[in-house]
C-alpha cells in the first residue's frame, strides 16, 4: 500500500456548522436546512468526510422524535456511504443523546460519537454504544492526551 493510499484510508474528515442548545423548533429546523446543503454537497469532498453536528444544533432540546426526525432528514441527503459524527453534549444532556444515537444506529445509519474520556460515567457508557452499533471518538483532556501519547 502507497503512503497516499494509507493516508486516503486513515484519515477522515468532519464538515459541520458551529451550533448548539437550540431549543426552537423553528431556528433548529433552519439549522438543519443547512445540514441538508451540506449533505448534497458531500460528495465533493473526500470519500472520508461526514457530516459533523452536535444534537442540540438539530432539535434534541426540543424533543428526541423532533431530533430523530430532522437527523433522518440529514441522513436522507448523504451520499451512498456517509454517515454523522455526533459531537459530545454537556453532563445534563448525555442520556438523552444516547437513546438517539443508539436509535439512528439501530436504523442502520453510520453514526460516530464523541465519549468524554474525562467523565467518570463514560466507562459504563461506552459498552451500551457499542452494543447499539455506535462508533467511537474518545475525546481526551491535555494532561490525559500526554498520558496516551506516552504509553
Amino acid at each position: 500500500m502507497t503512503p497516499s493510499r494509507s493516508r486516503e484510508r486513515c484519515m477522515r474528515a468532519a464538515i459541520g456548522f458551529f451550533g448548539e442548545q437550540v431549543r426552537a423548533a423553528a431556528e433548529a429546523e433552519r439549522a438543519v436546512d443547512g445540514y441538508l446543503e451540506l449533505a448534497r454537497r458531500l460528495s465533493e469532498a473526500p470519500p472520508t468526510a461526514n457530516v459533523a453536528l452536535d444534537l442540540s444544533h438539530v432539535g434534541q432540546d426540543v424533543s428526541a422524535e423532533f431530533c430523530l426526525r430532522q437527523l433522518e432528514r440529514i441522513v436522507d441527503a448523504l451520499p451512498a456511504g456517509r454517515g454523522l459524527d455526533v459531537g459530545a453534549e454537556d453532563s445534563g444532556r448525555i442520556d438523552a443523546s444516547h437513546k438517539i444515537l443508539v436509535a439512528l444506529a439501530r436504523r442502520g445509519v453510520p453514526v460516530q460519537a464523541t465519549l468524554q474520556a474525562n467523565l467518570r460515567r463514560s466507562g459504563d457508557d461506552w459498552p451500551r454504544l457499542v452494543e447499539g452499533h455506535v462508533s467511537l471518538a474518545l475525546a481526551l483532556e491535555r494532561d490525559q492526551r500526554a498520558h496516551v501519547m506516552a504509553s
